[in-house]
């Protein structure tokens, strides 16, 4: 990785929203910092090193930071109050709903406040306007299977999410979505997932939906678990293989309009599949940095990987001011970084078989650089993640590819969809068989406890090696 100038206001800029929103009373302090950075600036202004633009470029981050804070960033306030009485509330489905055999999951909106609620088995879709009795409570923090605590109340609050409704009786009672593209968009994607449903079994279809369109609302615990214990989470978030092979799909479509057209094409369609998907923050960041690829072949620029990561950072930033202390927005960044800067230094990594390096040096690169964010966040460390995600590489991408044209033919409802279904149906009993044997296996995961400081002496050193330029 190489910094220019630019890179380090925006580097500066998300260091200090973090600061800043983590607590209030750190303000004097960040301020005393850029204080410092300025002054360092001048110093080696006199002395003509081209650090100081360095440190300019730090101190207008900082101070752009500290503007946005101050004009845009504040606490929201809900109007609802905790209550363990039963009560009535009006509110408006927010999402598409998950149902499971415990219920029905999904995000409503009550006037300004959002909330999530647990309720009994009930088919809704989004902007159905509901009648509910329940009581509200806030998210409290929980202990995991692995003995660490997990603070959800601090997860929900990334989410703009501060109760949770357990309704105990639901009924609709009108329909008004907020946003009619959100509604078109949410039920080509319901059609999607009903169309797996149809031609898979449930849990067979369930991987595939969370692995293609990012859905696990409706995951059962043993799956849920099984993916905690193996490492293999992240095959269910999406993410910039995602976007790319959605990217190259269109460019296929369009190919006779030109490379312009190609372009955008690919750009409006990676903005509504993100849209489409719920706006995951995997997603989001993913299609941010496709985009930007797309752009720069639009206007003729180049693309640097730095920047556009950093650009995906403070655009999502802007979005939501506390997203860097979100797991999935830390694990997404740091595996993009393993994957294209990391990998590509694992050369003494080496096969007679070129997918399989590859395989290994992506699989080693992502784990290197999200193993301890995990360890610390969730208390678990998975002996059995690298070679499982070894051994499941191909056939991700393999039930990617198997998936679009089960979209295609069922939609259209042709017997041609047979057998795309059946070898879909094959490569996901495959890797839920691999998945669940092996986080059967004792002692798959261990549950451990470590010290910030103990993950942040482990980072230092690697993004030094990361950044440092090659002779």
């Amino acid at each position: 990785m190489e910094f220019k100038k630019l890179d380090y206001a925006l580097v500066s800029f998300l260091a200090t929203v973090a600061l800043l929103t983590a607590h209030v009373a750190l303000y004097p302090y960040v301020a005393g910092i850029l204080l410092i950075v300025i002054a360092l600036a001048v110093v080696f202004f006199f002395k003509k090193n081209t650090t100081a633009s360095v440190f300019l470029f730090l101190f207008l981050g900082g101070v752009a930071a500290f503007l946005f804070v101050a004009l845009f960033v504040h606490t929201p306030s809900p109007t609802l109050a905790p209550t363990s009485k039963q009560i009535t509330l009006n509110a408006v489905v927010d999402d598409i709903p998950g149902i499971s055999k415990s219920g029905t999951r999904f995000s409503a909106k009550v006037g300004s406040d959002e909330l999530l609620v647990f309720g009994p088995q009930t088919a809704l879709h989004y902007g159905d306007m509901i009648t509910m009795r329940t009581t509200l409570e806030p998210p409290k923090p929980f202990d995991t299977n692995f003995g660490k605590s997990f603070a959800y109340d601090e997860y929900l609050a990334n989410q703009g999410v501060y109760l949770i409704a357990r309704a105990q009786e639901i009924k609709i009672t009108g329909h008004a979505p907020p946003s009619k593209i959100l509604e078109i968009l949410f039920k080509f994607k319901s059609k999607l997932t009903s169309i797996i449903h149809h031609y898979l079994g449930q849990e067979e279809a369930q991987l595939a939906g969370g692995i293609v369109l990012g859905d696990k609302q409706s995951f059962t615990d043993e799956l849920r678990n099984a993916l905690s214990v193996t490492g293999t989470s992240h095959i269910v978030a999406l993410s910039g293989y995602n976007v790319s092979l959605l990217a190259a799909a269109i460019a296929f479509m369009l190919r006779k309009l030109g490379k312009r057209a190609r372009e955008i094409g690919g750009v409006l369609t990676i903005v509504l599949f993100v849209i489409m998907t719920g706006a995951q923050i995997t997603a989001i960041r993913a299609g941010i940095m496709g985009s930007l690829v797309l752009f720069a072949g639009i206007f003729g620029r180049d693309y640097i990987f730095v920047r556009s990561l950093l650009l995906a950072g403070v655009g999502m930033t802007l979005f939501h001011s506390r997203i860097m202390y979100d797991l999935s927005f830390q694990l997404s960044f740091l595996a993009t970084i393993g994957v294209v800067v990391l990998a590509p230094k694992l050369t003494f990594i080496r096969t007679k078989v070129k997918w399989i390096t590859e395989a290994i040096q992506l699989t080693l690169a992502a784990s290197v650089m999200v193993v301890p964010i995990i360890a610390y966040k969730i208390g678990v460390f998975s002996l059995v993640s690298f070679p499982i995600n070894i051994l499941i590489a191909p056939l991700v991408p393999l039930v990617m590819f198997l998936t679009l044209p089960v979209f295609i033919l069922g939609w259209i409802g042709t017997i041609f969809v047979l057998p795309f279904a059946y070898m879909l149906s094959f490569a996901t009993k495959v890797l839920l068989f691999i998945i669940k044997t092996a986080a059967l296996i004792p002692l798959a995961a261990l549950p451990v406890t470590i010290p910030f400081w103990v993950v942040a002496l482990y980072y230092i050193p690697l993004f030094w090696y990361l950044c440092r330029k090659r002779n």
